[in-house]
C-alpha cells in the first residue's frame, strides 16, 4: 500500500512536512527506523491485520480482520489488543507529523509493521468546531508524576519490592526482572497539585518517607537514565487534561529537547533502544502521562525545572508551535543522544518558554536551560544528598534484616 493511503491520495491540507514524507517511502521508512518502527508497505489495505482512527492523540476506533473473515471488525479499545496496536498507530501519527489519520498496521515475522496511513479529507467546519471543544481545557494545569530510582548498597543492586510494597504512594515499579524474578526499580507516586512548587514538595515528603523505610544507612538512591546496568528509569509527569498533538509535540520540544543535554549520553541512548520514545503518551482516566523523560529525580533544582516546564507548556502549547522534529534529522539525533545537535535551539526555545512563564515558573525553568547551556549531569549524586535529606538508620521491629545489611542482587 502506499504510505499515504489506500489511493495513495495527497491532500493539500495537511502539514507540508506530512505531504513530504508520506510522498516518500524510503524516507518514511528511515524516519520509522529511527523509532524502531518496522513497515511493511507491500500490504493492501484490505489485507491489514489492524485499522486504527487516530485524532488528535487518541484512537477514536480500532478494527482487527480476523481468521476467516475479509472485512474488518470493530476492537472494543480498552481491550489489552486494541491498546497495543493503537499506541503503535499513535505513535506512527505523531512522528510523520498529522494531527489524524487512519492508521495501517500488520503482522509480519511476529512483529506490528506499519503499512498505510490515511490522512483521510480535510474536517469540515462543524467537525473542527467540535474538536475544538472537546480539547478545550479550562481552569489550572494539574501535574503529577511517577519518577523512579534505584537503591545501590556497596554490595550491588538492593531490588526496591526488598524495602516497598508494590502499591502505595512509596512503592514499586512494574517491571519484574525475568531472571531473579524481583521489582528492582522503586517509584514514588506523589499527590498532584496545581502548582510546580507544590509537586516537589510533594515528591520531597515522599522521599523522606521512603528514607525511613530503609533499615540501611549506607545506602546510595540513583536516577538518570540508567542508574544501573540494565536498569531504566523514567521519569513521567501525568497531565489533568486530555492529550492533543500540539501539546505532544510541544512537550517533545520544549521539555524532552533541554533534557537531552543533562542526560549521560550512553546510559540515555541505551534507555532510547526500549523506552522513552519521542511522543511516547499513555492515556489516563485523568488525563495522560508523557513517559519520554528519564528519571529528573537526582535534582530537586533540575525537577523544580521540569515540573515548571510542563506547567507552562500545558497552559501554553497552541502558541508554542517551533517544531525541530520537522527536520528528519532531529529525529536520528534524539535516538543518539546528540546534545550537539540540539544545542543550537536552545536560545530560540529559551526565549519562547520564559515570554509564556509567570515569574515563579520563569525562575526554576532558567535554572534547566542554565544546566543544559552547562552540559551538567548528576545521575550518579546520591538523591538524598542531592534533596538534604539526612539518611539514618532505622530498624525494624521484626524482619530478616536486623541482624544483617543489604543483600545485593546480581542483575549481570
Amino acid at each position: 500500500m502506499s504510505p499515504a493511503g489506500p489511493g495513495g491520495s495527497m491532500a493539500s491540507w495537511q502539514p507540508e512536512v506530512a505531504r513530504g514524507r508520506l510522498g516518500d517511502l524510503r524516507r518514511l521508512s528511515t524516519l520509522f527506523g529511527y523509532h524502531q518502527i518496522a513497515c511493511a508497505w507491500d500490504v493492501p489495505a484490505h489485507a491489514a491485520n489492524f485499522v486504527v482512527h487516530v485524532q488528535d492523540q487518541r484512537p477514536r476506533e480500532v478494527y482487527a480482520r480476523f481468521s476467516g473473515y475479509g472485512e474488518h471488525r470493530f476492537v472494543p479499545r480498552h481491550s489489552k489488543r486494541a491498546r497495543r496496536v493503537a499506541l503503535l498507530a499513535m505513535r506512527a501519527t505523531h512522528i510523520v507529523g498529522l494531527d489524524r489519520a487512519l492508521v495501517y498496521l500488520t503482522i509480519r515475522n511476529g512483529r506490528l509493521a506499519i503499512s498505510g496511513l490515511d490522512p483521510g479529507p480535510a474536517l469540515d467546519k462543524a467537525a473542527r468546531n467540535g474538536l475544538e471543544w472537546e480539547n478545550r481545557h479550562g481552569g489550572p494545569v494539574t501535574l503529577g508524576a511517577d519518577p523512579e530510582f534505584v537503591l545501590v548498597a556497596e554490595s550491588g543492586l538492593v531490588a526496591a519490592d526488598r524495602v516497598f510494597p508494590l502499591e502505595g504512594e512509596v512503592g514499586c515499579d512494574g517491571f519484574r526482572d525475568r531472571i531473579t524474578g524481583v521489582h528492582p526499580l522503586g517509584e514514588l507516586r506523589p499527590a498532584p497539585s496545581t502548582s510546580p512548587a507544590g509537586l516537589v514538595e510533594n515528591i520531597r515528603a515522599l522521599l523522606i518517607k521512603a528514607q525511613r523505610r530503609l533499615p540501611w544507612r549506607s545506602v546510595r538512591w540513583l536516577a538518570g537514565s540508567m542508574p544501573w546496568p540494565g536498569i531504566m528509569a523514567g521519569g513521567h509527569i501525568h497531565f489533568g487534561m486530555p492529550p492533543n498533538a500540539q501539546l505532544v509535540r510541544a512537550l517533545d520540544n520544549y521539555l524532552a529537547v533541554p533534557l537531552v543535554l543533562i542526560e549521560n549520553r550512553e546510559r540515555a541512548v541505551l534507555r532510547r533502544s526500549r523506552y522513552g520514545f519521542l511522543g511516547e503518551i499513555r492515556l489516563q482516566p485523568h488525563g495522560f502521562e508523557y513517559r519520554t523523560l528519564s528519571s529528573w529525580l537526582w535534582s530537586p533544582r533540575v525537577t523544580l525545572g521540569v515540573m515548571a516546564l510542563a506547567h507552562v507548556i500545558g497552559a501554553h502549547h497552541a502558541q508554542m508551535t517551533h517544531n525541530v522534529f520537522d527536520d528528519d534529522s532531529a529525529h536520528a539525533a534524539f535516538y543518539v543522544g546528540d546534545a550537539s545537535y540540539f544545542a543550537r535551539f536552545l536560545p530560540r526555545l529559551h526565549d519562547e518558554v520564559l515570554s509564556l512563564a509567570s515569574p515563579d515558573d520563569a525562575a526554576a525553568i532558567e535554572t534547566i536551560f542554565e544546566v543544559a547551556a552547562a552540559g551538567y549531569h548528576g545521575e550518579d549524586e546520591n538523591i538524598m544528598d542531592a534533596w538534604k535529606i539526612l539518611q539514618y538508620r532505622v530498624w525494624p521491629v521484626t524482619g530478616p534484616h536486623q541482624a544483617s545489611g543489604p543483600a545485593a542482587i546480581n542483575f549481570g
